[in-house]
């Protein structure tokens, strides 16, 4: 699923000449503009999203960042869902912490999906009101029609992945779902606790 999910993301940056952000695992910078503003931020402690606000720093200087689908990179995923759930918690914390810093990157970079961005979105307010139907049993069909909702906005990927694993196709809704949750969990945790 991960790997999918990266080569969707890949999918996506192929469509623009400039990037605005590219994982750290897979890009290439050049020593002397790494050292002339002063690398990584030490502030991201956890090695999680310092890579997107450096890459948010050097796009707002006016650096020319570019996909380059034809390098090859070797890199590990979370190979369980604890630890895929785990590791998105802590990309939306970390990304709440970059964000503050390039508020204009919470509308669009061009990494981030805005399908994902949607997710996250209809993952908390179908949780919410999950949680609210038990106390107003009048609202249950709420949950469910955000779940319906929900389920369509994952057909686009669920179509991708159909072609290259139909186990990762048909369990995509599951994790989409998971990501969308823990993505949101962190990126609440992080703009209630800012890093400074």
């Amino acid at each position: 699923f991960v790997q999918i999910e990266y080569e969707d993301k890949y999918d996506r940056l192929r469509q623009y000449p400039r990037i605005t952000f590219m994982d750290f695992y897979s890009a290439a910078y050049r020593r002397a503009i790494l050292l002339e503003h002063n690398g990584f931020d030490e502030r991201f402690s956890l090695a999680n999203s310092e890579d997107r606000e450096l890459s948010y720093r050097l796009a707002a200087l006016g650096y020319q960042m570019i996909f380059r689908p034809q390098a090859i990179v070797g890199h590990h995923h979370a190979n369980s869902v604890s630890g895929y759930f785990r590791k998105k918690v802590l990309n939306g914390f970390w990304t709440a912490q970059a964000v503050r810093h390039f508020p204009e990157r919470t509308v669009e970079d061009t990494y981030t999906p805005q399908v994902e961005k949607v997710q996250i979105g209809l993952m908390g307010l179908l949780t919410v009101s999950a949680g609210l139907s038990f106390f107003l049993p009048f609202l249950a069909v709420v949950p469910l029609l955000l779940a319906l909702v929900f389920l369509l906005t994952t057909l686009p990927f669920v179509r991708k992945a159909w072609p290259k694993d139909k186990v990762v196709a048909a369990a995509s809704p599951f994790f989409l779902g998971l990501r969308g949750f823990a993505l949101g969990l962190g990126y609440v945790w992080g703009l209630a606790r800012p890093v400074n």
